[in-house]
């Protein structure tokens, strides 16, 4: 049961930090790109939901992540507003996927 509820969780979570991620567009990939242009790179964000503590925390990670996936120089600024959002629209979910209670 409770791999179950995890299982949700993490699809749940996918589903939103994609959507999110697609809509940002840091590499302004769409229309033209498929829909799961960005899930190795969501993915890792997912990880990182697990290790982080607060949004400015999860804003360095996506910084990484993007820097390393495409060899860019985005800053922290340039993550920030998308970690916020990720972390406010995933808060029921990660208390599933890390079994913390953070806000």
């Amino acid at each position: 049961m409770e791999k179950d509820r995890m299982k949700e969780a993490y699809e749940s979570t996918f589903k939103i930090v994609t959507k999110l991620i697609n809509g940002w567009d840091p590499a302004n990939l769409f229309p033209s790109a498929p829909h799961d242009e960005y899930e190795l790179e969501v993915s890792r964000i997912i990880a990182s939901l697990r290790r982080v503590n607060n949004y400015l925390d999860l804003a360095k990670e996506i910084q990484v992540v993007f820097n390393k996936a495409f060899d860019w120089e985005l800053t922290i600024d340039n993550c920030t507003s998308i970690a916020k959002e990720i972390w406010e629209n995933t808060s029921y979910l990660r208390k599933f996927l890390i079994g913390r209670n953070e806000t």
